[in-house]
């Protein structure tokens, strides 16, 4: 069962050796998930970053990595472990799901311990960077183009049934990350032990969109656990791209995260690289596309409760920054 550990312990346990790591500040605090823990970093109030920089506002990032080894462990862990409880997955077996490159690659770190391989069925237009490691940790790579020849279809019915159309054809149990109920119950657990570190001090959570998850598991029991707590999500602009998350148009093709947060808003994908970037230049916390995009929404949110003066009372926010900028080859 996930528990709350001091910011000494997290400390303790992270390499700082890494020059990944060795400029960040220390965590306040940490989440222990077991086999795996996730630091909650403070943001510093640097000058580019207006919003972060009023006296009223606490910034925290959940993660932007984990020790053994990053955040998007949290649902793969769960996921395997109930797909293999059920029955659903047996040693020896396929299991079959659609990525952005993130989850695919924690799935494949995952799946070893129980004997399963991993397909991850993919974009063809999928950098090289999000593919490589997947394979390395053993991910059986299937590209779009290559599923709509072998199963005879004339065009492609959108990844998601793709993977679900092959897992049927080869005898594979399909994960699937958007609908299966193990991915948020996953982050549901994590939002339990952040409400048992802040309680009602939680002011707000600023949640990057991609399979929705972490919105319909983190941000629904945060809801559930006090009402007042804003859930504020970010998006890339309508067909625009950034890594891992969905726009407005992809989002339609999932369900059950509407009615969720209090606030959706797009991000462009040149400004969520340069929060990627300064979080690491300027304040030493390595973070990728997602994380920036959760943290210019958040820089974006508190600047303009300051312009309309609405940001005369203490605020704490949590940024969902769990993504794959730091490697698996973290303390594997």
């Amino acid at each position: 069962m996930a528990k709350q550990i001091t910011g000494k312990e997290m400390v303790d346990l992270i390499d700082w050796s890494d020059p990944l790591l060795c400029q960040m500040p220390e965590p306040i605090a940490g989440i222990d998930m077991g086999v795996y823990q996730i630091p909650l970093i403070p943001v510093p109030r640097i000058p580019l970053w207006t919003g972060f920089c009023n006296k009223n506002v606490e910034g925290y990032i959940l993660g932007s990595f984990a020790v053994k080894p990053n955040g998007k462990r949290t649902p793969a862990e769960l996921m395997f472990e109930k797909a293999m409880e059920s029955g659903c997955l047996k040693p020896g077996g396929i299991a079959v799901d659609t990525t952005s490159g993130s989850m695919g690659a924690a799935e494949a770190f995952v799946a070893k311990r129980y004997g399963v391989t991993v397909h991850t069925v993919i974009a063809d237009d999928m950098p090289y960077g999000k593919v490589l490691p997947q394979v390395r940790l053993g991910a059986v790579i299937k590209r779009e183009s290559e599923l709509v020849e072998y199963l005879g279809l004339d065009k492609s019915p959108g990844l998601i049934k793709l993977a679900e159309l092959y897992a049927a054809k080869i005898g594979a149990f399909f994960l699937n990350q958007y609908t299966n109920q193990w991915n948020p119950a996953s982050w549901a657990i994590v939002a339990e032990v952040l409400y048992e570190i802040f309680g009602e001090s939680l002011t707000e959570a600023f949640i990057d969109l991609g399979s929705t998850g972490c919105l319909r598991g983190m941000g629904k029991r945060l809801k559930e656990l006090n009402p007042n707590i804003q859930i504020i999500g970010a998006r890339p602009y309508f067909k625009r791209k950034i890594g891992g998350l969905r726009g407005p148009e992809r989002l339609r093709e999932l369900e059950g995260w509407e009615g969720i947060a209090d606030d959706i808003e797009g991000i462009d994908e040149r400004t969520a690289r340069e929060y990627s970037k300064e979080a690491f230049s300027l304040a030493g916390i390595p973070l990728g596309e997602s994380g920036g995009t959760g943290l210019a929404r958040a820089d974006h949110w508190y600047g303009e409760l300051a312009g309309n003066d609405r940001l005369n009372e203490r605020h704490v926010g949590i940024v969902r920054g769990m993504d794959t900028f730091v490697p698996y080859s973290l303390n594997t």
